[in-house]
């Protein structure tokens, strides 16, 4: 696998517990197609997390790893046409990786 260049890594904060668990479900029946499409783009990984140290949210985060910067524009148009719903809040941060480390 290429050492990736540019990360974005995203929260979603959702209304409800329901909402969250709908995200999630979807996410996984489509995952093959979601990703396969982003890797032809330039997506190298993607992580979804649940996060559970934050009492009364609701959030998941998307870590994405690209190629470069032009496949984080291709699959950002396969994201955005994916939006679910204006009840979720996203914040997306985006930077280009100065240092990575990894276990052996």
């Amino acid at each position: 696998m290429s050492d990736p260049k540019i990360i974005s890594f995203n929260t979603i904060d959702f209304p409800s517990e329901a909402h969250l668990q709908v995200h999630l479900s979807n996410i996984e029946k489509r995952s093959e197609e979601l990703f396969g499409k982003m890797e032809q783009y330039g997506l190298l990984r993607a992580t979804v997390s649940q996060v559970f140290n934050k009492d009364g949210v609701n959030r998941v985060t998307w870590h994405l790893e690209y190629r470069d910067e032009a496949a984080m524009e291709k699959c950002r148009t396969l994201l955005d046409g994916n939006a679910q719903g204006k009840e979720q809040k996203v914040v997306a941060n985006r930077g280009v990786v100065i240092f990575d480390w990894a276990a052996k």
